[in-house]
């Protein structure tokens, strides 16, 4: 469904095996290639929205978009102090509250 960007995602997310890769890329290919209005907006309101979120992502595409360089950029060292932050605070909620088989 190379034209209906949430018939490709979904069918990338059903399709069973490695679906969050497969629906990631194909996502990012079909929204290159349908734009950004093929998004359902409620998958877009949907996103988080905190350091790096959905305000981020959507100055990065405007920013690709418009062959400009990203207004406000971070110091790469403080980025990868959020980073190492939140990316620490992830793995140790999924250790804490996820359910071990």
């Amino acid at each position: 469904t190379p034209d209906n960007f949430q018939e490709s995602v979904r069918f990338c997310v059903n399709a069973g095996g490695d679906t969050d890769t497969m629906a990631a890329i194909c996502g990012n290919i079909s929204g290159a290639f349908n734009g950004i209005n093929s998004i359902p907006e409620r998958w877009v309101k949907t996103l988080e929205n905190d350091y790096k979120g959905r305000d981020y992502l959507m100055r990065l595409a405007d920013c690709l978009h418009s062959k400009t360089p990203v207004h406000g950029a971070i110091n790469p060292f403080v980025d990868y102090l959020y980073d190492f932050a939140h990316n620490t605070l992830f793995l140790t909620q999924m250790l804490i509250f996820k359910p071990m088989y």
